[in-house]
């Protein structure tokens, strides 16, 4: 008998500037929180913090923004709820998302952190987030659609979803972001391999904030060809700019450390998406705005991964896998 996927949590979202929002509970107070797959730690507001009384604990650096810049300083909350599942003494770092709460902006973030503990369902079409147990079958966790894509992910050790893509031809290191609003690049990424210079003529120039409240000049770029699993799109349009993720300094070298490209909500909007930390893989779907929702608990079995649906025009058929062996992972498969 096949394992059937378990639910711990399903939530309704929203979206604002592109970013995921949840509702959330924080010590029996309703909060909003962005959905980033992009970071390694969970966040709190350092606002929200204060206005909460909240104990701040002084630690070594916990993660980086996209400047490079350090995040320390970790809060503990008591009681953390979404939806069903319930952590109790929830460590969060301390940044900048939205305020302290009471201007109805969000003012955390859940991370890989968190995410990681659950295989993470991400309907944006339906708008729902649903956390599931990772006690079920490799493979089997597409039950709203009979096609899919199957993308194999490299989990950092922080727990971010690594992918390899494709654009203009070249092969390079992405990154699944659901905490991204843009999809970006690496200015070392692109001088080095496209040669693209900021300082051309022409090229409008704007700035973008990270996590640690530091801005970024950043411009547009579009590229011929972005592949990923399976998909392709054409003339996209990426964000350039000196980000740094890992440590201060590194900026305007290829850092083999990082990513070369963060892919954001502007593409992954587009997806129905399914994070399978558990093996680790990303299995999705074009999102249907006008589809018939799939009553839960899902079936037995998922669908056949064909990879024949497009979300964009192809420049080759994705390669159709099949699902991993019965006898593999859990011993109900």
């Amino acid at each position: 008998m096949i394992a059937r996927l378990k639910e711990f949590a399903s939530v309704p979202t929203n979206f604002a500037d592109s970013h995921i929002v949840v509702d959330a509970s924080v010590d029996d107070e309703t909060a909003k929180f962005l959905v980033d797959t992009g970071a390694g730690s969970s966040m709190l507001d350092s606002a929200f913090v204060a206005r909460r009384n909240l104990p701040v604990i002084e630690t070594g650096t916990l993660g980086h923004g996209l400047t490079g810049r350090g995040l320390s300083g970790l809060t503990r909350v008591d009681s953390l709820r979404i939806g069903k599942a319930v952590s109790r003494n929830s460590a969060f770092a301390i940044g900048h998302i939205g305020g302290d709460g009471r201007n109805g902006q969000p003012v955390g973030l859940f991370a890989a952190d968190y995410l990681a503990n659950y295989d993470v369902e991400i309907d944006s079409a339906a708008g729902r987030l649903n956390l599931f147990s990772q006690d079920h079958c490799p493979g089997e966790v597409v039950y709203w659609a009979k096609e899919y894509f199957r993308l194999p992910v490299s989990l950092t050790p922080d727990k971010r979803l690594d992918v390899q893509i494709e654009i203009d031809g070249k092969t390079l290191r992405g990154m699944i972001d659901t905490g991204a609003g843009a999809t970006l690049m690496r200015l070392a990424v692109a001088r080095r391999l496209f040669g693209i210079d900021p300082d051309a003529a022409g090229v409008p120039h704007g700035l973008i904030t990270g996590a640690d409240a530091a801005k970024l000049d950043a411009f547009p770029h579009v590229f011929k060809s972005l592949s990923f699993g399976g998909i392709t799109l054409h003339n996209t349009t990426v964000i350039v700019a000196n980000v740094d993720s890992g440590n201060a300094g590194t900026r305007g070298i290829a850092n083999d450390e990082q990513e070369d490209v963060i892919i954001g909500m502007p593409l992954l909007r587009q997806l129905h998406l399914f994070i399978a930390y558990s093996e680790p893989a990303l299995y999705f779907t074009v999102a249907e705005p006008t589809r018939r929702r799939v009553k839960r608990p899902p079936p037995d079995r998922a669908g056949s991964e064909a990879g024949r649906r497009r979300l964009w025009p192809a420049t080759s058929p994705g390669s159709a896998r099949r699902p991993p062996s019965p006898a593999s992972g859990n011993s109900g498969c």
